[in-house]
């Protein structure tokens, strides 16, 4: 008696286990689903790159367990999907913001130099005046691009514009040095 109860409470929990297992895992699908759209708001597949590859890797492999039905191994690469785009999240909030100090930086840097250099030359008259006005101008256009690019998530190309607008404005600092 005592082990026909004992085999019937292991059978009940073996089939319980295995309805577990059958069930399509949609709480965990959602909850990896958003994880994934906070990684990729978070620019993950530019700033995290090898953590947001996993975690498409793993989101795939669980797509195509899904698709079998195969829940138990649909479950464990969800789990994998999950934590590997919550890893990428926090690693690209990280660089991104790095990324926009650097692209800050050389902004406020080419904006001061060329504020100084207009500031030196403002004695100058006629077509050299004209000459600077224009360049400055140029440069000021290219800078005002670069917040765009920042909001738009370039932030590679915004670095190097932003870079290539401190460069001209060097060129143009030794081209009207006194």
């Amino acid at each position: 008696m005592m082990n026909s109860r004992l085999m019937f409470l292991i059978i009940a929990l073996a089939l319980s286990f295995c309805l577990a297992c059958a069930s399509r895992p949609t709480e965990l699908i959602q909850q990896t689903e958003t994880a994934r759209e906070e990684a990729k708001d978070a620019y993950a597949d530019q700033f995290a790159v090898a953590d947001w590859s996993a975690g498409e890797k793993a989101w795939g492999q669980a797509e195509d367990a899904l698709q079998k039905e195969d829940y138990g191994s649909a479950n464990t690469h969800l789990l994998r999907a999950k934590s590997r785009y919550a890893k990428a999240k926090e690693l690209a909030l990280g660089a991104k913001e790095e990324a926009i100090k650097k692209i800050d930086i050389q902004k406020m840097g080419a904006n001061k130099r060329l504020e100084a250099l207009l500031e030196a030359n403002a004695k100058l008259a006629g077509a050299r005046r004209k000459e600077l006005d224009d360049a400055a101008q140029g440069i000021r256009d290219k800078l005002a691009k670069v917040d765009e690019l920042v909001k738009e998530g370039g932030f590679n190309e915004a670095l190097l514009s932003a870079q290539r607008s401190f460069r001209e404005v060097y060129d143009l600092e030794q081209l009207f040095k006194k």
